[in-house]
Order: structure tokens, then sequence, then C-alpha cells
């Protein structure tokens, strides 16, 4: 009875089913491409980035993935964001896929109207071709729906296509694909090399580095209900959206210095090598944002014999007194700039070092006055450390704020619901929200599709003046 309760079995099993998933796609990989030569072998996965396999699969020649975005759940904005859907959602799968390999694309993009949600409403008319043209501007290089034609029998009857029940009559998703491909088309004429985008932008360039493992680590030991992992790392994932940035969700293997901004959200297993990359990484003039629960406990789910947490002590310049988690109905206040913010999930009592600045300090607790959120300068970098968890994410948008402008990384300022990227020489702007947004052209820019004011679903298309 006790088998599936150990958090170290557990560990090693995931560990375990994700090998072997992936072995398995190596396998048909290697078999297709025993009778199918010069084929191109991929796999649609679906973006449960905490499940483990994505990217794990290395016979396959790119990665993709499959996108449904209204199916039921509330997760747009506004009282009908139901029929457009949550405006990160394509743009996050964008950012963790790309740096994979550097070349992936979507295999599956909803159509239209689906089946299988608890409640399968319409779509908002421009809402297809928004999501298209989101997969477009995160850097993609195909994209492809399902299904082409609405079946006429099995469990999928009411699945919309590219075509309906009669396979002529094109459906209002069908219209916007069309609509699509007509402006890619005329986008290859304005279209220069992929990497042709505005030096303020690339400067924006911030990664966050993620293994599954950490997730699997923490949910099984959240110590509080309320603590949600992949949520936590939405906060800085948000805000870092909301200021026109460049994203790249990257894995251990990948080069820390190519970035000059490197989050390390909740990251609890860790180990001596790691830590010393971080702390190379910062050194060579790199600029950390360290956040709570990281590097607590090694990589097989153990806490090291030495103080709590102290593995990271060197980076951050802190030591841990203790951690406290309250209770959602009365949580706790930060105070960081004259502004309090609120919090319960978990929160790390802090020691700071002579040489490190406190910025942010809890509020009416016994541990009054003691430093949450702390900024340590080391070798030509910095690293921020973040101790506390917030209730909405808007600590974190100010920590964010206040370290691009101590670097001097100018960032944008947009609201929740619009999102902008470059690519081949082109802006590209995505409105999800319930409200049309002004965008102001950079000077010398051409506006190739849609208008400055962008509608809901609507998006802007403009090229560089290069």
């Amino acid at each position: 009875s006790q088998m599936f309760m150990n958090h170290h079995q557990i560990l090693d099993y995931r560990r375990f089913a994700a090998f072997q998933t992936n072995d398995f796609l190596n396998q048909q990989c290697r078999l297709i491409k025993k009778y199918a030569q010069n084929q191109w072998v991929t796999t649609n996965y679906i973006p449960n980035y905490d499940e483990g396999h994505i990217g794990g699969s290395k016979d396959l020649d790119f990665v993709s993935y499959t996108r449904y975005m209204v199916y039921g759940d509330n997760e747009g904005i506004g009282r009908r964001g139901y029929r457009v859907g949550n405006p990160l959602r394509i743009a996050w799968a964008n950012d963790f896929f790309r740096p994979v390999n550097g070349t992936y694309g979507v295999m599956e993009l909803q159509p239209g109207q689906v089946n299988w949600g608890s409640i399968n409403p319409q779509p908002l008319p421009g809402a297809v071709r928004l999501w298209l043209w989101s997969v477009f501007a995160g850097g993609s290089d195909f994209v492809c729906t399902y299904r082409y034609r609405q079946p006429l029998y099995g469990t999928e009857q009411y699945h919309y296509g590219i075509v309906g029940t009669d396979g002529v009559t094109v459906t209002p998703g069908g219209r916007e694909y069309e609509q699509f491909i007509n402006e890619i088309r005329l986008l290859r004429k304005e279209a220069t090399a992929y990497n042709n985008k505005p030096s303020d932008y690339v400067a924006r360039s911030t990664a966050i580095l993620f293994n599954h493992e950490n997730a699997w680590s923490i949910e099984r030991q959240k110590q509080n209900a309320t603590w949600n992992t992949m949520a936590h790392i939405e906060k800085y994932y948000r805000t870092l959206k909301s200021f026109g940035a460049p994203v790249d969700f990257i894995t251990e293997e990948k080069d820390f210095n190519r970035y000059p901004v490197m989050i390390v959200p909740a990251y609890q297993l860790a180990d001596e090598p790691l830590v010393s990359r971080w702390v190379d990484y910062v050194r060579k003039g790199g600029n950390l944002v360290v956040t709570c629960r990281t590097a607590q406990k090694d990589r097989y789910g153990r806490l090291p014999e030495a103080a709590f947490g102290s593995l990271i002590n060197g980076l951050t310049g802190n030591k841990m007194d203790f951690y406290d988690l309250l209770l959602p109905g009365d949580p706790g206040l930060v105070k960081m700039d004259g502004k309090e913010y609120q919090w319960n999930t978990w929160g790390e009592i802090l020691i700071p070092g002579e040489t490190s600045e406190v910025w942010a300090t809890y509020q009416k607790e016994f541990y009054d006055g003691k430093p949450a959120v702390t900024h340590y300068k080391l070798g030509k970098g910095s690293v921020t450390y973040v101790g506390v968890d917030s209730f909405d994410g808007k600590l974190e948008a100010e920590i964010l704020k206040k370290l691009y402008a101590r670097l001097g990384i100018g960032v944008q300022s947009l609201p929740y619901g619009v999102t902008m990227e470059y690519r081949n020489g082109l802006g590209i702007v995505l409105n999800y929200s319930e409200q049309p947004y002004q965008f102001t052209l950079p000077k010398g820019s051409k506006v190739l599709i849609g208008n400055t004011l962008i509608s809901t679903a609507g998006v802007l298309v403009f090229k560089l003046n290069n």
C-alpha cells in the first residue's frame, strides 16, 4: 500500500515512463526511415509540459504540437473570451517547442467547433485566423489542421473540418484558413531573413530554465494545497510577454550565455555542477532570477545533510532562516517600493549577506520586516532571489520591471491579451483581449495587413524599416 506513496519511487517511475515513451517514439521513427527514404518524421505532442517526454526523442527530425483553443474552458478574457481562448496558450507552446532544435510546427490546429469538450461553443469570427497568425508569429515552419472534412459517422461527427458534411461547402474556419494562406502568399514578397529582428527586441531575449522533474517533485510534496508549479512559472512568463520579450524555455543542455537574463523558477532538484554553471553564467555577465523552492533537494529528491536550501547560498548571497505557508483565506503581505502584495503559497524568510540589496520585505507577521526578495551582484552579473510566490503575479511583474530597468533593457507595456513577435523583418501584433488595442508603429514601419487599431481577434502585420 505504500508503494505508490513514496516520493522517490514515484520520481523514478515517472523518469522510467518518460524514457519508455521517448524510446518507443525513437523506435517508430527508425522503423519508418528504414522503409521511407528521405522522409521527415515527427510526432504531434500535446503540450503538457510537465509530462516529461517533449523533445526527448532525438531521432525525430523536428518536433510539432497540437493546439485546441475553444472547448468550453473559460480561459479567455471577458464575457465571451472562451470563444477566443487563452492568449498565451499558443505563445507558450511556440516558446517551448522552438528551442528544442529550432524547427517546429503545428500538426493539429483547431479548424472550428469541436465535439469533445465539456461545452463546445463556436469560436469568435476571426479567432481561427488569429490562432494561425499566432503560430506563425512564434517562428513556426508549418501549420496543419485536423480535419479536412467533418465526418459523417463515428465519434467525432460534430467536429468541424475545413469543409462541412457535404464535402464541398467551406466552413467559417476553412475560410479563415484560406484567408491566412492568401496573406502569407502576399508576405512572401515582403519577408526578409528569419533573424531580421529589431535590436531592442533581441536585447530583451530571456530564457526560462525548465525541467519537468521539478514539477514532478514539488507537486508530490506541495506542502500547501494552493501551490501550483506551472502557475508559478506562468507569473513570470506572462510578464515577459507583456514586455514584448522573446522567450525561450530551455533545458540544462542549452547554452545559458546566449541570454542576458535567465529565470530559474522553483527549480527544486539540483546539484553542485548545475549551481556552478549558474555561478559561471552570472560571473560572466548574465543576470539570473532565482525563485523560491530552488535547489532544496538533490536529483533523487533527497534533502542534503546540510542547512536547508544552503546549496545556493554562494549564488544568491543569502541564507534561508525558514519558510512559511499561510491559509488562502487570510493571506500575508509583502512590501516592495511602497506597495503591498498578497501571498500565501510559499514564503522564504531570508538572511541577506552584507552586500545584498533587500528589494521586498514581509509585513504583519512575527517576522515583520524580514527580507523576501534580494538582489546580489556577483562578478559582472547579478542574482535576484525571489523567496515568495504572490497571489496574482503583480509582485513578480514589478520585480522584473525593476530588474530590466536596472539593466538598461527597454521593455514594452503590453496589456494582457496582446502579444507581439518579430520574424523575417516583420512585426506581428495579436489581440486576444475583449477591447480594441491601439498599437504605435515603430518609426518608418509600413502596415501590410490589418490596422494599428486592432480589434478583438484582430492581427496587425507590419514591415520594418531596415
